[in-house]
């Protein structure tokens, strides 16, 4: 006897999708087999199965099989090769009688009543039943030991899942508002009823054969310190991973892709500069534009960050229309560290470049630079100058105001202008001439 187990049977659905293409679904089925059932047809899973990750806990199996060769108009057509069909007019309703000769290259027909052949006929075509040995989903075939279990918990690896962070930022006179969204995709050929939804951010290892190298244990998570109240997921800690777990059960349907909002902090504070990077004599530098935040709990975050995009927006304050800024990315960000957010170029404040003095002494040029910037908006601004020694025999020597060596040939400065106000800056270096 053939005992029939699907997707109505199941007690619980846990479903973990990877950043790399894949997830692993974790499901709990209630079976009600009878004295005399020695086969189990285990039906929709998913159809992009890695067979070989299947663990199955709860029945004694002495053999298994993974029938996976559906159904699909062609391999029906073939199964009739030779036999007799009918195939009716749309418009008249009236069926005929055809021998169907091959569909091979294109389905051709023989009249059984006049002996005409006909290819690709119109018409729909009626076949008498479904042959036997025909799929119609995917499904594992059991040969069990034992009838009398009540319950089976099956683990296994599909492909087909993927999933994202993007995040929108609504930017404010000192601090933001920040709305980050999972995008999940679902392409294994299965739909998974009120599932508990985990998503896991980081690169898990997997050989070109497309084997895990590690499967998710829950006894090895640890609960982390930091949780985001006001957003559907919590996050923990898993292994060198970060695990993100959707606190309402969700369906997630084939061919769908469904957006969770998991992480929403508003009146974050943020510090917004201006930088221009000078690698000498140049007029009118193109000044970029930084938001600079932290990840931690005393500015109003302090959860991991999964990698993704980010749009930026600001409130008009005329029309109150938000407005769109710019956009970037940002890569997987821990807690307390920093992130550095790109808005363009500036239009208004300028920074040009002249040698005012260059002397020889020997072997050495001795050269100064000297830099003008200019706040034109009706602000005060913070500002960066990042002076390069652009040319490996070049030695810093001095500057007109205080700079600070961030590498071997990077110098930044950071002042203060206010509205309207223009400085100007001398660079004192030493170049060794060859």
């Amino acid at each position: 006897m053939i005992y029939t187990s699907t997707q109505k049977d199941c007690e619980r659905m846990v479903l973990t999708i990877y950043n790399d293409g894949y997830g692993v679904i974790k499901e709990t089925r209630s079976i009600a087999l009878g004295e005399h059932d020695q086969l189990i047809h285990y039906s929709d899973i998913a159809e992009k199965i890695e067979i070989d990750s299947l663990l199955i806990d709860g029945l004694k199996i002495k053999e298994m099989n993974f029938e996976y060769d559906l159904v699909n108009k062609k391999k029906l057509l073939e199964k009739y090769v030779n036999e007799v069909i009918l195939i009716r007019d749309r418009y008249s309703q009236q069926k005929t009688p055809y021998q169907l000769l091959s569909v091979t290259d294109s389905i051709i027909v023989q009249n059984t009543l006049t002996g005409e052949v006909r290819i690709n006929p119109k018409g729909e075509m009626i076949l008498p039943q479904l042959p036997q040995g025909f799929i119609l989903k995917p499904s594992l075939i059991w040969k069990i030991k034992d009838p009398h279990q009540k319950s089976v918990n099956i683990s296994y690896i599909s492909k087909g899942f993927r999933w994202h962070a993007s995040y929108i930022i609504y930017l404010q006179e000192n601090t933001l508002d920040l709305s980050g969204w999972a995008h999940i995709h679902n392409e294994s050929g299965a739909t998974y009823e009120n599932a508990e939804l985990k998503l896991l951010a980081g690169k898990v290892h997997r050989i070109k054969k497309e084997k895990i190298s590690s499967l998710e244990i829950p006894t090895f998570l640890k609960m982390a310190k930091r949780q985001n109240k006001n957003a559907n997921f919590k996050e923990k800690t898993f292994h060198d991973y970060h695990l993100y777990t959707c606190q309402e059960k969700t369906t997630l349907k084939n061919n769908q892709l469904k957006q969770i909002k998991f992480v929403e902090q508003t009146k974050i504070p943020f510090q917004k500069y201006y930088m221009g990077l000078g690698v000498g004599p140049q007029k009118h530098y193109s000044t970029r534009i930084f938001v600079n935040l932290s990840n931690d709990h005393t500015h109003g975050l302090g959860i991991p960050l999964p990698k993704g995009k980010i749009k930026i927006y600001s409130r008009d304050t005329v029309n109150q229309c938000f407005e769109y800024l710019n956009e970037t990315l940002i890569d997987h960000t821990s807690v307390d560290e920093k992130i550095l957010l790109p808005l363009g170029e500036a239009f208004d404040v300028r920074m040009d470049c002249r040698i005012i003095k260059k002397k020889q002494t020997g072997k050495y040029a001795f050269i100064t630079y000297e830099y003008t910037i200019s706040n034109h908006r009706p602000e005060s601004i913070h500002f960066k100058l990042n002076h390069l020694l652009y040319l490996k025999h070049m030695e810093w020597l001095s500057a007109s105001v205080p700079f600070v060596k961030q590498n071997v040939d990077s110098y930044i400065s950071d002042m203060n202008l206010a509205a309207g106000e223009t400085k100007k800056v001398q660079v004192h270096i030493r170049a060794k001439v060859e």
